[in-house]
């Protein structure tokens, strides 16, 4: 059991590390994969692909924060974060964008029919992957600033209640206010034409200033996307007990 936490132990060190150090992330991205993931991929083994959707982007910058800052900026740079840990552990992701430019045909000439076409493209991209998990990354606003917290919402399909439950328990151990999971609304689009496990993080929110400016901080985002992919492997792990017939609940 101690060899078995030792390696993961150690190379999330140096992953902390690295994240402290003054690199690009698509450079730590690169690296790692390079050079860890066939390591890791002896402690992982999953048939699961973990799309990442960092939500907004492109002509739709979600809400906008206390300071003018963009909803869709905070959703990459975490999403970004999300997936280069999950690179050190040998999870294969996809990211659903990984640029706050988005390409849109000529066709489309409103922010209306942007919105439309990148929507879809996500459900196109979701549905289209085997054994796909759906982990999308928001930001929250309300007009009272005072209002604080994460919270993740999930879809009531394939026990995605479970992923949100371990990830919300990681969320728990940064932040002072966690609210329970809940079961997302139909009206959102994207949720309701997948099929696949799914659960949408709002990871604080961007209309409270001391939240907001935590947010904004690199070592806070870190602490996110860490808290993400451990609950990721968490469920993951609890997934394969259950097949295996060793799962106790």
């Amino acid at each position: 059991m101690f060899s078995d936490l030792l390696l993961p132990t150690v190379i999330t060190a140096i992953l902390i590390f690295l994240m402290s150090a003054s690199f690009m992330a698509n450079d730590l991205i690169t690296f790692s994969r390079n050079k860890f993931v066939s390591v890791m991929a002896a402690q992982h083994v999953s048939d699961t692909a973990l799309i990442i959707d960092p939500g907004h982007g492109g002509a739709d910058g979600g809400a906008v924060s206390v300071t003018g800052g963009k909803e869709s900026v905070l959703n990459l740079q975490i999403g970004k974060k999300s997936e280069l840990i999950a690179a050190f552990f040998g999870i294969d992701t996809i990211l659903t964008r990984d640029s706050e430019e988005i390409y849109y045909p000529e066709t489309t000439e409103t922010i209306h029919d942007k919105k439309v076409f990148d929507t879809n493209s996500r459900v196109e991209l979701i549905n289209n992957t085997s054994n796909a998990v759906l982990i999308s990354i928001h930001q929250n606003y309300f007009d009272n600033s005072s209002v604080s917290g994460a919270q993740i919402f999930y879809r009531d399909v394939a026990d995605s209640l479970g992923l949100a439950e371990f990830i919300s328990s990681n969320l728990n151990l940064i932040t002072s206010k966690v609210r329970a999971p809940q079961q997302i609304s139909d009206s959102i689009y994207i949720f309701k034409k997948i099929s696949c496990p799914a659960i949408l993080i709002e990871c604080g929110f961007i209309s409270n200033p001391s939240e907001n400016t935590l947010l904004n901080s690199n070592t806070y985002q870190n602490k996110i996307a860490i808290a993400v992919i451990t609950g990721y492997l968490q469920y993951e792990n609890r997934l394969t007990q259950t097949v295996g017939g060793t799962y106790e609940s």
